[in-house]
């Protein structure tokens, strides 16, 4: 944990991080349902001047806060060129100083040593890397582009460049899979130079490749017993990894901070097509908002392209918090984040009581820990503790 000894210090620093959407592919994979585009070429120049633009309109609302992290999401960002990385990192720190934690998202099969070393020297201290599996049948039926031998070439080659922080993305639950080979994923994980591990579950959205060809009767998801197996599998044998959160592991205490602040109800600013925002004012408002998934109307004008805008009510804040909040191992400041959101809705008091009963929390004072059981029920718990307002 980088502050204090629960989610609520972290909270309480008045920090806030910027998430930039680069929602540019050069193919869509089969699972995707990311706000995402094909498009060739890259429009660049257009992107950075309507993420600059966007910036200067919505800066002001963090201006008293302090710049936490900075996050490279998509999409696929390892695709813009360093000189557009620059322009846009040089302007954050211009308006808000350094960040601590600075994440780029990349694709294995942009790596080489020429990249790995721009990223570097732009000040990226985090890299994550979309391997999802190391096994060439399971990449094939994942649409991916990279090979496994490109995988650990990548994951060698920002460890040369002298990236201490490389996080690694495995899926499992795929149809193609099989135990022997999840299992020498979660080997081949352990033996490399990765720090952290974030591990999903396949899922079938609508709208993707996937989810068109699981309505023709396609086996594209393993059965509830496989993925049953694989979720065991995972909570045995990630040592030396340790689980922090439902779906991350990381050895040597190294957390991303990006997540961590998400989790802990940090507001951050979104920038670009499709980017998600949230910000907890001075006068004591919660608001959260999304800018559409449209590029050209985005481009066209980015301070006027909302997909939605809402004030969140104090209590479902407060519930929200606990929810994500108990995503994690870390533990909760229940009177601390009743102090910054709101006071117990009626149901409150009750809701974690049958938590506690069916051993999905442990409970000390004011002090509320995650049981292993609750990160397995999680989706469970999150019903349980929701108002029903």
């Amino acid at each position: 944990m980088p502050f204090g000894r629960t989610l609520s210090d972290y909270t309480s620093k008045n920090l806030f991080g910027i998430y930039v959407h680069v929602p540019f592919c050069v193919k869509r994979c089969p699972y995707c349902a990311f706000a995402s585009t094909v498009v060739h070429p890259i429009p660049e120049d257009e992107f950075v001047e309507a993420l600059l633009y966007e910036l200067d309109a919505k800066a002001k609302d963090f201006s008293h806060r302090r710049l936490h992290t900075i996050y490279f999401g998509g999409g696929t960002p390892s695709l813009l060129k360093t000189s557009t990385l620059k322009i846009l990192l040089s302007a954050f720190s211009a308006r808000f100083g350094l960040a601590d934690e600075i994440t780029i998202e990349v694709n294995p099969e942009h790596v080489n040593e020429e990249s790995a070393k721009a990223w570097k020297d732009l000040g990226f201290n985090r890299v994550s890397l979309g391997i999802q599996s190391f096994d060439a049948k399971t990449l094939a039926a994942l649409g991916r582009r990279h090979s496994p031998e490109d995988a650990h070439f990548a994951i060698k080659t920002l460890a040369a460049a002298r990236f201490d922080d490389i996080s690694i993305d495995l899926i499992y639950g795929c149809a193609s899979a099989t135990r022997e080979s999840f299992l020498a994923d979660l080997e081949q994980a352990e033996i490399s130079a990765a720090k952290q591990l974030s591990i999903y579950e396949l899922s079938i959205e609508d709208y993707t490749a996937f989810g068109t060809r699981a309505k023709r009767g396609e086996m594209i998801k393993s059965g509830e017993n496989e993925i049953f197996e694989q979720l065991e599998i995972i909570e045995e044998n990630v040592f030396p990894f340790q689980r922090y959160e439902i779906s991350s592991f990381s050895r040597d205490a190294y957390y991303s901070a990006h997540n961590i602040s998400c989790w802990a109800g940090v507001p951050y600013l979104g920038l670009g097509p499709g980017a998600h925002s949230f910000n907890h004012t001075k006068d004591g408002k919660f608001y959260r908002w999304a800018n559409k998934v449209h590029l050209r109307q985005y481009f066209q004008n980015p301070t006027n392209s909302l997909d939605f805008f809402e004030e969140l009510k104090a209590e479902t804040h407060l519930a929200e918090r606990l929810i994500l909040g108990l995503r994690t191992v870390f533990p909760l400041d229940l009177d601390a984040i009743i102090n910054d959101t709101a006071p117990p809705y009626p149901e409150l008091p009750t809701a974690l009581h049958r938590c506690e009963n069916r051993g999905w929390i442990t409970r000390r004072d004011s002090e509320i820990r995650v049981t292993t059981l609750g990160l397995r029920f999680h989706d469970a718990m999150s019903v349980e503790i929701l108002p029903s307002f």
